[in-house]
């Protein structure tokens, strides 16, 4: 009879460290899918959080530099010109605003 005292207990074979290896590989992915899962949710936050707030009010800035462009570009015709000129065309840069 052998003392199993000594060895700590009862030892496992070849099918119980197989069974312990798989059962921690399936473990720790199931951590990994969670871990993801949870990291991805957050993702999808922060994506709906630029999409909502930030995007309108880049978009509303690109406009304001055209229209900004738009005005520089028209001061040299507004410094060379003569008065009667120069009444048309705030009216026209009001009007290509749409």
């Amino acid at each position: 009879m052998t003392d199993h005292s000594s060895t700590g207990g009862r030892r496992l074979g070849i099918g119980g460290k197989l069974l312990f290896a798989f059962g921690a590989i399936a473990a720790l992915a199931l951590a990994a899918t969670v871990i993801a899962w949870l990291l991805f949710a957050s993702v999808r936050e922060n994506l709906a959080i630029i999409a909502e707030d930030s995007l309108p009010e880049i978009v509303a800035s690109f406009r304001l530099a055209e229209e900004s462009a738009q005005i520089a570009a028209s001061i040299h015709d507004l410094t060379t010109s003569k008065p009667s000129a120069c009444a048309s065309v705030p009216f026209e840069i009001i009007s290509w605003r749409g």
